[in-house]
């Protein structure tokens, strides 16, 4: 079995080659390595050419960004299984012959491991890709993607287009949500086993655009509305105009999804001690749609909200860190 590694750069000539090196030694796997390099000014190119032979295509000149390499890199790719590995971060030995292995099962569409975060704190283990088995609404109202570990079968990036353009930070979300409304919840495959090392470091986009994450969140579930034809006005609070996801809807209850939204974006609201931002989610959610559980979970946080004093809730800042990809 083949597979796709499409990694794009710019800049990143202190970690690439550990990245090239991790692709090229896997085992037991054909990889079909290709490097989208954004028209780096470091030691890239010359890393490049050190292992062009082990490359099935790189290019170095001025793009538009991540998802437009990545897209680029689409068109190209040839495997069976496709993803990206970013120039920083690098593949677990072996790990792809056990991705091939899950996928030689041919219902299998989407493999979700786990990732070793290291860099700028004590290394841990990612939580994975989100997948509530039980309730796709939940999955795409919630949906979190940790992108380095999910991998995909070709075809269906190809029914969908690949990633979309547009977006610069949650490239990977959208075209997660885009996924789960087409496919459902059919084929996916769980397992926790750590496949690639995600470094955080000081120029990392996780660690400086916390912001923009949160604004293509929005951009994203905007978006969505507008396919669903919802008049959701706090959803559609955006820098940039939703446009509507070009996406074929076979599943999702619209009104479950987006209340699963609020209530996601009402504990990172608690959890930024945004009390006016916490009151306009909570006049959004719909109680009649979450779980007991849930329902019980809510009216704490709603006491939680009204009770302790703002000094304690600022020191719960640090719990949004849960809410975040990784």
């Amino acid at each position: 079995m083949k597979i796709s590694i499409i990694t794009p750069s710019y800049n990143q000539g202190e970690y690439i080659e550990q990245a090239i090196v991790s692709a090229i030694d896997q085992k037991h796997v054909e990889v079909e390595l290709l490097v989208l390099d954004g028209g780096s000014t470091d030691k890239t190119v010359e890393i490049l050419t050190k292992y062009d032979k082990y490359i099935k295509f790189w290019r170095s000149v001025p793009d538009k960004g991540q998802a437009a390499a990545i897209a680029e890199g689409h068109s190209k790719a040839t495997g069976e299984v496709i993803n990206w590995l970013n120039s920083d971060d690098y593949l677990q030995p072996n790990a792809l012959s056990e991705i091939a292995a899950s996928f030689e099962d041919p219902s299998t569409l989407v493999y979700c491991g786990r990732s070793r975060i290291f860099g700028m704190e004590p290394d841990r283990k990612s939580n994975g890709t989100f997948v509530c088995f039980q309730d796709l609404d939940k999955t795409i109202g919630m949906a979190r993607i940790d992108q380095p570990e999910t991998f995909f079968r070709k075809s269906c990036w190809d029914i969908l287009g690949g990633v979309n353009p547009s977006f610069h930070y949650l490239m990977d979300k959208e075209l997660w949500v885009r996924h789960l409304l087409y496919f459902g919840l059919k084929g996916i495959a769980e397992e926790d086993r750590v496949v690639v090392n995600f470094r955080h470091h000081s120029q990392s986009k996780t660690v400086t655009k916390q912001d923009y994450f949160y604004e293509e969140s929005h951009l994203l579930y905007g978006s969505l509305a507008k396919l669903f034809n919802l008049d959701i006005e706090w959803a559609l609070k955006s820098r940039r105009q939703a446009d509507a996801m070009r996406a074929q809807h076979n599943y999702g209850d619209p009104a479950r999804i987006f209340n699963y939204y609020f209530y996601q974006n009402l504990q990172r609201s608690y959890a930024a001690a945004d009390l006016q931002g916490f009151d306009e989610v909570l006049s959004n959610i719909r109680m009649e749609l979450l779980s007991p559980s849930e329902r019980i979970a809510l009216k704490n946080l709603f006491i939680r909200r009204n009770i302790i004093p703002k000094w304690s809730r600022d020191s719960l800042r640090k719990i949004g860190s849960l809410f975040t990809t990784h």
